[in-house]
């Protein structure tokens, strides 16, 4: 009996040694609450809570508050739209800015989204290609798009074309020149070059620029008459709204008002040497105009 009850106090004392251990509380508190945070005392968040420590998704994360530069969303745009489809062969349509009625003559819409030629190229105007071939030292043979493709600039004088047929795989061109454009009866070709930057086509016929609507990158237009010459731009609502064209050059051409010049907000130099202006009025619809060349028309000062 004197065992049984010997037993029963070491049992009573190894419980109560082993009861702070076996009751997890917060605080010292002596109640059971589970914990889910790192510190003990502040209430539990939700299991399917986020950790705010980890989030970058929400707006409070800026680079700038870090001390560093903040991030250049061009290079984040370019580098995010170089990331891998899964499948290389159907681009996503926030990614194609192409189809195939928007390609131009001897382009097609490529997996990638963008207009482009394949294959050999061909000119309709035989004087055009030899022009070409000389200039970029190609052998007699079919002319490949590849090798017009990453030609950035393309300046052509001492021809004067009835087709621009075939440029429009240059689909690089950023800056392209015709001395000579009298014999030109439409310019459709152009409206295939997506990336042109400054386009100069002088002595051209032409009253109607509207293929140059897709040109969303022209920051300098020249159309200009020869000394002798009389273009037949008329007005300029001939030319289509260009919201990036920065100089615009007109000489020699009929213009007789500046009615539609609002169509170009961001232009800065603008250029109607011989032209029939009798008014400046609508110049103000311009207003980042730094320069203005009027010499030569039927103004009254």
């Amino acid at each position: 009996m004197r065992e049984k009850e010997l037993l029963r106090c070491v049992l009573a004392f190894l419980l109560l040694v082993m009861l702070p251990f076996s009751i997890v509380g917060c605080g010292g508190s002596g109640r059971e609450e589970p914990c889910h945070t790192a510190q003990c005392g502040q209430p539990s968040p939700p299991l399917d809570a986020k950790d705010s420590s980890s989030d970058t998704s929400g707006p409070d994360l800026l680079l700038g508050d870090l001390g560093g530069p903040s991030p250049d969303v061009s290079l984040v745009a370019e580098l995010d739209s170089k990331a891998p489809l899964a499948d290389d062969t159907v681009a996503p349509p926030d990614a194609v800015p192409c189809d195939a009625s928007a390609c131009v003559g001897q382009q097609q819409c490529t997996s990638s989204g963008v207009c482009a030629c394949s294959g050999a190229v061909s000119f309709a105007d035989a004087a055009l290609e030899k022009r070409i071939r000389t200039l970029l030292n190609l052998p007699a043979g079919s002319i490949d798009a590849s090798t017009l493709a990453g030609v950035e600039s393309l300046a052509l004088s001492g021809v004067s074309p009835t087709s621009l047929s075939g440029i429009e795989c240059f689909v690089d061109l950023r800056a392209f020149s015709l001395a000579d454009a009298t014999q030109l009866a439409e310019i459709d070709a152009l409206s295939g070059l997506g990336q042109l930057e400054t386009l100069e086509l002088f002595r051209s016929a032409l009253g109607d620029f509207s293929a140059l609507a897709p040109l969303k990158k022209l920051r300098e237009l020249k159309l200009r008459m020869g000394i002798n010459d009389v273009g037949n731009l008329v007005t300029l609502d001939a030319l289509p709204p260009l919201s990036t064209l920065e100089l615009l050059d007109l000489e020699g051409q009929r213009i007789s008002s500046l009615a539609g010049i609002g169509r170009f907000p961001n232009l800065r130099l603008l250029m109607l040497w011989r032209n029939t202006l009798s008014s400046l009025v609508g110049v103000q619809d311009v207003p980042l105009l730094v320069y203005l060349q009027v010499g030569q028309n039927g103004l009254q000062s």
